[in-house]
């Protein structure tokens, strides 16, 4: 091949390769931006109590929480997880808790009025 047509392949090669790079980009910014948006939704669905971060997570997904407490295992689908994990500690984190003194360890306790905790 002569010179100018090793550069004429090289410079066709260059430029597709900038387009094919070009389209590539492009593509996995829509896809970040679409995330984006979708995730963003999500939690402002959270923030005014119609929705919640776990709706993103694929139905067969699976969690494994590791350690020794009672809740550490494999959980085999989303909805495993949300009724196991997720809605008891939802509710637990519903009911108003305060710190007592009942004796000199403090406690964390439910409680229906709280009031500023005091030492025994």
């Amino acid at each position: 091949m002569e010179a100018k047509q090793l550069v004429a392949h090289a410079v066709a090669s260059a430029l597709l390769l900038t387009i094919c790079v070009g389209d590539i980009a492009m593509a996995s910014n829509s896809v970040q931006d679409s995330n984006k948006a979708l995730v963003q939704s999500s939690f402002d669905r959270w923030r005014n109590g119609t929705g919640g971060p776990f709706e993103l997570l694929a139905p067969e997904a699976e969690w494994t929480i590791v350690g020794s407490s009672p809740l550490s295992k494999t959980y085999h689908s989303r909805q495993q997880f949300l009724d196991e994990v997720i809605d008891p500690f939802n509710a637990r984190m519903a009911t108003r808790w305060c710190l007592r003194f009942v004796t000199s360890i403090p406690t964390v306790t439910p409680s229906s009025s709280c009031s500023t905790p005091r030492r025994p």
